[in-house]
């Protein structure tokens, strides 16, 4: 009897610690490397006029394509506040400076899925991918590409 009251309290131990955010998180914190946070931006009109040589820095980063969303810097802040509650060190990158060795072999978190170039070349070989149409973005299923997941 003793022993059946022990294994059903380790039992209950096991099941009551479990977290599913720590679930999800755990590989990334257990990466000796620091985590990439890769962060997508609106997408720059093909008609961006291009900027002078001679451009000021001020000048420069209030070009419309330096700009990021309140919500993705919201998802930022609160990306970072978690990672340093937990000590683990991270860097933050604008997504169109990363390339494909960056995401390799380290932890990375892709914020802003349809303007962040990275997300969306890691998702075209799957099944669900972001697609837009002008201003509309939505998930969309490759098998059955008139049809909009979340629209």
């Amino acid at each position: 009897m003793v022993v059946f009251v022990g294994a059903f309290i380790e039992i209950g131990k096991i099941f009551h610690n479990q977290n599913p955010v720590m679930d999800v998180w755990s590989p990334l914190l257990k990466n000796p490397d620091p985590v990439l946070i890769s962060a997508g931006k609106p997408t720059t009109p093909a008609n961006q006029i291009l900027e002078p040589a001679d451009i000021s820095i001020g000048d420069h980063i209030l070009r419309p394509e330096f700009r990021v969303s309140i919500t993705t810097a919201d998802a930022i802040a609160n990306i970072a506040g978690f990672l340093q509650i937990q000590k683990k060190t991270f860097r933050v990158h604008d997504a169109d400076s990363n390339s494909l060795a960056d995401l390799r072999g380290r932890p990375v978190v892709l914020v802003n899925g349809n303007d962040n170039k990275c997300t969306l070349l890691l998702l075209k070989p799957l099944r669900f991918q972001f697609a837009s149409e002008g201003n509309f973005s939505h998930i969309q299923d490759s098998t059955r590409p008139v049809s909009m997941v979340g629209a």
